[in-house]
């Protein structure tokens, strides 16, 4: 989902943009993830939060 979703930033405000807005949802989740000890939902929308980010990070940077 985040893969599909970098397209839609990374046309309006740039490739640099995007992914510092992609840093920034990555950094959210994992904060969400880690301020949890027992919850099992609340690390449950953590790591989807952190998925979108690296999905979308992987989308954009090139491999090469």
């Amino acid at each position: 989902m985040g893969a599909l979703a970098q397209a839609f930033t990374s046309d309006s405000i740039g490739r640099r943009g995007s992914i510092l807005f992609w840093s920034a949802v990555f950094t959210i989740g994992t904060a969400i993830q880690t301020a949890t000890s027992t919850s099992l939902a609340q690390i449950t929308i953590g790591r989807f939060i952190a998925g979108l980010g690296v999905g979308a990070m992987s989308a954009i940077v090139s491999t090469s």
